[in-house]
Parts: structure tokens; C-alpha cells; sequence
């Protein structure tokens, strides 16, 4: 009896350790996972950061170019190909498509001293930007000044600047330079302005120095600007309010130059498929130390090169099939002056990876792993990808010799503005670009922002989910295609019930009078919800040459909209069982005549643009002052006006009728 006890358990625990359904859910092998996590090191990422963070890296600065170089010297090191710094001019005059370049900045000396007010002899050390970088304000003028200082507060009315003798004095403001630049210097003739301001939600961390800008390179009134902490700023106010009269002497040795745009590329060239390419992308530039934001994404990029080349010397994996570009910009305005100088970028690129702040110590920083998901006028396949291996890093226990310990802490968010990849999923350009980020960071755009805030193991985690989709993409064969689908499938699914569920619970929550306008939202966010993951899941096929395999992603997503469609009763369903208990009629709403004009318009792009820059086209378009201003308050008033202009512009297709374009933009 025992005996067969024993042998009974023993198949048992065969068949559940053979079981596939035991193994992991991650699209890359568990051998792949492993060696990735292996090699991949967190702790030479850290070393890099520190190389890094040691320039101040201003777009068009000479610690930017350093930083580039060093970075150059490391790629060659390691052999990838075709490494290049692409210059484009940024003299604050030249345009790439709309957006205006900067100036380069060159900045050698800033002090602030509070000076006797008899002898002018330094007394007391305000600022120095030989210690502390962020205690100047970006793009500052050269000047050599004695003069006084005149408390403004906010400095954004005219009554702050009220019974005050402002003109030739330096202003003392909780408003960055360039919000008050133009009424303080332009209208009141302020020389200067030294601002102690700091986030609403980082009051409880004083002593920060906060990374600002002048307003230098947009207006004629130049002027120089000085940053302190918060808490010394409240210490200069108070002493103003004690003395009658306190004089400061700065000294600013800073010239704007006209300068260039440095964009470092290099590629791992694809063996199969080399004009179809897979960008991970990182702006080098940003303050000094900068070591979040982002030497982190820049170090990572790096890392990342360097472990693909020694996986496949190892033979643990094949080399790229498609080809892996890797490229260092100034964030923005490099990534756009690429965009304009490369009109064949949307045809060759096929996903994009942003690494923008990737190596917080979640606690010291206060952080969260965020994955910003691409717009819904890009529905892709990459989302998926990324939060699948996100999900499965979750599940590793990770190490590293001088790491944190603690649990990894992630979030999948809508698409969001602000960095690189805005730009490449931008209408104009239409490539999936996901952005990788922590957020909040306590010591964001801080003098604080220093190595010691990042952690080998989430540079580790961080860099095993770029690695491990760049890998996957880059050698992706028919059958895990096939897989990746199912994984889009499967998780577009889950969002259309979570439109219902969310959408059922809005009705459950409105009055007679407004279901059947409820109810059109709801079903248009249901449909669109549909139509999105129905596209996602058709996005795979741009890696599928066979017929018959691209008719099975056919078929996917035909049961992804059955599926949906099925769903969607439910909503009809309560709809109808709300208006029995209302008394009423279910009735489909009628469209207004407006509504009707706008479902007969089809608007086209006329050439190729960037909706991100929609303001600049129509400045450009020269249409009345008035009219230019009822749009600009219009946007204003609107919440999250960004990203509906964003997508309101990147729906347009020639085929999308306004009507279309407001319902969908409505539901994001």
C-alpha cells in the first residue's frame, strides 16, 4: 500500500511539473529571461550614471558634447556600427518642422553675494554654480551688478510690483524666471531675478534647489537669474522685511551661442530584415548631476547594447534579425530635428522604446515604475509586449551587490506628453513609441538628483523589460507572433469589460433626464474601446509574410470584436432595464444639426506636420490676432488640453469625419 502511495505521488508531481500551464505566462523563453538577468548589470549602469552626471549636459553646451563623446568612445569600445553624432544647428532661429531651436549655452561663473550695503564688500554666499549647477538659471546673460534687491512675491500682477522702485534692482520672487521675466524685466526694467521656487507638493523638502529657466530664448528683455532652495529664499525675504535696503553683488560669466544639436546614434545591424528597425531612445541632456533624469535612461541605453552583444557572442541568443538603432538626443528638440532629416523614419521604424528616468531607489525617491501606454490613435501590439515582461520581472526576486531591497512597484498609465516618444507617435510620424518612467521622484529637476537616488536592481528591472521586447521583436518568428497576438487578444478583452463595467456603473449613477446622453457615451467608448483592440491585435502582422498565418491573426481579431460585441449587450441590456424603471421609451439619441455638419466634413492632411506642434502652424498661418487668441483660451480652459489637441490631430486620416474625431477624442 505504501508503495503504491509513493508511486501514485510520484506521477502526480511529474504531470504537474511537466504541466504547461504551471510554466510562466512571459513571451520570452525562462532560459532567455535567466541569461538576460545574468548578464545584465544594474551596478555597471550606476557606474556610468556617475561619468554621466559629472557634465552639465544643456542642449548645445560644451558638457553636453563631452557627455556625447564619452558615450561615442564606450560605443566603440563594444563594436556597434555605424556610430555617429548627427549635428543640426540650433541658433534660436533655425526650425525643425515648426518647433524653433534654442540657443546653445555656455555658462562658466555664477555667484550671489549679499554685499555691505556701504563698502560693497561679499559678505554672506547666496549662490554659486561652480557648487551647485541648478543655482542658475538656465541660459542667463553675463553681468557683473551691485545693486539691490526688492521683494516682488509672485511677481505675476501689477500689484506685486505696486509702490516698489523695481528698475535697474534685482527681484526676489516665488515664481520661476520665466513666468514673470517679461512684466518684471520687460515692463518694470528688473536687471535680475533671484527665485526660491519649488513644487506645491515638495514644501516638506526645503532645501531642494530647483532647475529652472530664464525666458532668454523667446524674448528680446534677456536677463540673468539666480535659484536658491526654499527655504533660504523664505530667510532672504525675512531679512528683507527686517532691513530697509540689501544690496547683492552677481556675477554671471554666461554667453547663449549659437550652437548645434548633437544626436548620437549607433545600430546593431539586422541579419534578415535590416531596413526594419527598433529604436530605444534616451535624451543625454538636462542639468548637472542629472543622474535620474536622465543619465539613468542614457547609462541603461548602453547597458543594454552592450549586454545584446555579449548574449550573442555567448550564443545564448541569434544576432538581431532586424536591425536595433540606439539613439542619445536632446530631448525634444533632437528627437524632432531627427524626425525632420529623416522623411523615411515612419517607413523603417517599426517600434520605439523611451528610457526616461528608469533608475529610482523607489523609497529614497518616493517612486513608482510607470509604463505610459501609446495614444488610442496608435493601437499596437508594444504595450502588451512591454507589460508582459513587466509583469513577469514583477515575479523575480532581484539582487544586486550594493541594491535596495524591496518589492517592485509598477503602474500601466494612458499616454502622456512630455519626453521623446510624443513625438514618434505623433500623427505625422505614426510609429508606437512606449515611455518607461518613475514618477513622482522627490528630487526631480533637483540639485538632489544624484546617484545615490538610483538603485542598481531597478536599473536591473527596468532594463530586463526593454532588453527582453527589443530581443523578442528583433528575432520574432511566426509562432510567437502568433502568441504575442493571443497576449493582445487576451488583454484587449479585459479593457472592453472594463469600458462596460465602468460604463454600467456611470449609468447606475444617472438621473432620467440624461441616461440616453449617457447612454451614447457609453456605447461610443465601448465601440471605440472594440475598434482599438481589434486594430492592436491586426498590429502584429507587420511581422507576418505568410498568408495563412496572417489570416489566423484575421481571425483573432474577429473574435476580439465578437467578442466585444457580446460584451457591449450587457450595457444595452441595463440601459434598456433603466428605462422600464424610469418609465421611459429606450430611444437612440438624434444627432444635433451641428452633430450632422460635423459627420459630413472629412478633414485631410495637406502635408506631412507634427500635431504636437498645432499652435506654431497656425501662428504661422498668420490668421487674426483674435482669432488666434479665442482658440488659445478654448484649449486653455480644457482639462488635459494637450493630449485632445494631440489626438484630436492624429485621428485626422482623410477617411475620420469631425464627428468621428470629436467622439473618439471624447472617450480617451
Amino acid at each position: 500500500m505504501r508503495k503504491i502511495l509513493i508511486l501514485c505521488l510520484s506521477f502526480l508531481l511529474i504531470i504537474i511539473r511537466g504541466n504547461l500551464f504551471s510554466q510562466t505566462s512571459c513571451l520570452l523563453s525562462e532560459k532567455i529571461c535567466n541569461s538576460i538577468l545574468n548578464e545584465y548589470s544594474g551596478e555597471r549602469t550606476l557606474d556610468l550614471i556617475r561619468e554621466i552626471a559629472k557634465y552639465n549636459r544643456i542642449d548645445g553646451s560644451p558638457g553636453y558634447h563631452k557627455s556625447a563623446l564619452l558615450l561615442k568612445e564606450k560605443l566603440e569600445e563594444i563594436g556597434l556600427d555605424k556610430i555617429n553624432i548627427e549635428e543640426f544647428i540650433s541658433d534660436g532661429t533655425n526650425k525643425y518642422f515648426s518647433l524653433r531651436s534654442r540657443y546653445g549655452w555656455d555658462a562658466k561663473k555664477g555667484e550671489l553675494w549679499i554685499v555691505d550695503p556701504e563698502t560693497g564688500q561679499q559678505k554672506v554666499k547666496l549662490a554659486d554654480f561652480s557648487e551647485v549647477n541648478t543655482s542658475l538659471a538656465n541660459y542667463s546673460i553675463s553681468v557683473d551688478t551691485v545693486t539691490e534687491v526688492v521683494d516682488i512675491g509672485n511677481g505675476l500682477d501689477d500689484e506685486d510690483y505696486q509702490n516698489k522702485d523695481i528698475k535697474g534692482k534685482i527681484v526676489l520672487t516665488s515664481s520661476p524666471p520665466y513666468l514673470i521675466q517679461e512684466k518684471a524685466v520687460g515692463e518694470y526694467g528688473a536687471k535680475g531675478i533671484i527665485s526660491y521656487w519649488t513644487d506645491p507638493n515638495r514644501t516638506h523638502l526645503p532645501t531642494l534647489i530647483n532647475w529652472l529657466d530664464t525666458n532668454n530664448n523667446w524674448t528680446e528683455n534677456r536677463t540673468f537669474g539666480f535659484i536658491l532652495s526654499f527655504e533660504n529664499g523664505l530667510k532672504l525675504k525675512k531679512l528683507l522685511q527686517e532691513k530697509k535696503k540689501l544690496k547683492v553683488h552677481a556675477v554671471v560669466n554666461a554667453d547663449l551661442i549659437y550652437s548645434k544639436l548633437e544626436n548620437l546614434t549607433a545600430i546593431i545591424p539586422g541579419t534578415r530584415y535590416p531596413d526594419e528597425e527598433l529604436l530605444l531612445i534616451a535624451h543625454l541632456c538636462h542639468y548637472k548631476p542629472g543622474a535620474n533624469d536622465n543619465a539613468s535612461g542614457s547609462a541603461s541605453l548602453f547597458e543594454i547594447a552592450s549586454t545584446i552583444k555579449e548574449l550573442v557572442r555567448k550564443r545564448i541568443i541569434p544576432p538581431p534579425q532586424r536591425t536595433i538603432r540606439f539613439m542619445w538626443v536632446p530631448e525634444n528638440y533632437g528627437t524632432v530635428a531627427h524626425l525632420s532629416a529623416h522623411p523615411d523614419f515612419s517607413k523603417k521604424t517599426i517600434a520605439c522604446i523611451n528610457m526616461d528616468m528608469v533608475g529610482e531607489n523607489l523609497k529614497k525617491c518616493d517612486s513608482i515604475f510607470r509604463i505610459f501606454r501609446t495614444p488610442d490613435s496608435i493601437p499596437t501590439y508594444l504595450n502588451d509586449l512591454v507589460v508582459n515582461l513587466t509583469r513577469y520581472i514583477d515575479t523575480r526576486i532581484i539582487r544586486s551587490p550594493t541594491g535596495g531591497y524591496y518589492y517592485f512597484n509598477y503602474r500601466v498609465m494612458p499616454a502622456i506628453y512630455g519626453s521623446d516618444h510624443y513625438w514618434i507617435n505623433d500623427g505625422g510620424i505614426g510609429v508606437p513609441a512606449v515611455s518607461l518612467v518613475h514618477w513622482p521622484d522627490n528630487f526631480y529637476h533637483t540639485h538632489q538628483d544624484t546617484p545615490d537616488k538610483c538603485d542598481p536592481v531597478e536599473l536591473k528591472r527596468v532594463g530586463f523589460i526593454a532588453l527582453g521586447s527589443i530581443i523578442f521583436l528583433a528575432n520574432i518568428n511566426p509562432q510567437q507572433t502568433i502568441a504575442l497576438t493571443e497576449e493582445v487578444a487576451a488583454q484587449g478583452i479585459k479593457r472592453i469589460s472594463e469600458s462596460s463595467r465602468k460604463g454600467i456603473q456611470a449609468l447606475s449613477r444617472i438621473d432620467s433626464d440624461n441616461l440616453d446622453r449617457l447612454f451614447y457615451l457609453v456605447q461610443n467608448k465601448i465601440n471605440f474601446t472594440i475598434d482599438r483592440e481589434k486594430n492592436a491585435v491586426l498590429s502584429t502582422k507587420i511581422f507576418i509574410k505568410n498568408e495563412d498565418y496572417r489570416n489566423y491573426i484575421d481571425n483573432i481579431a474577429r473574435r476580439v470584436e465578437s467578442t466585444g460585441n457580446n460584451i457591449k449587450t450587457n450595457t444595452v441590456k441595463y440601459y434598456e432595464f433603466l428605462c422600464s424603471r424610469f418609465g421611459k421609451e429606450p430611444r437612440v439619441r438624434a444627432l444635433t444639426e451641428t452633430e450632422k455638419e460635423a459627420d459630413r466634413i472629412i478633414p485631410k492632411r495637406t502635408k506631412l506636420f507634427l500635431s504636437a506642434l498645432w499652435k506654431n502652424y497656425l501662428k504661422e498661418a498668420n490668421i487674426p490676432e483674435e482669432d488666434f487668441k479665442t482658440v488659445d483660451d478654448f484649449v486653455s480652459s480644457m482639462k488635459d488640453a494637450n493630449m485632445k489637441i494631440y489626438e484630436i490631430m492624429n485621428f485626422i486620416d482623410g477617411k475620420r469625419t469631425l464627428l468621428e474625431i470629436r467622439d473618439r477624442v471624447s472617450t480617451e
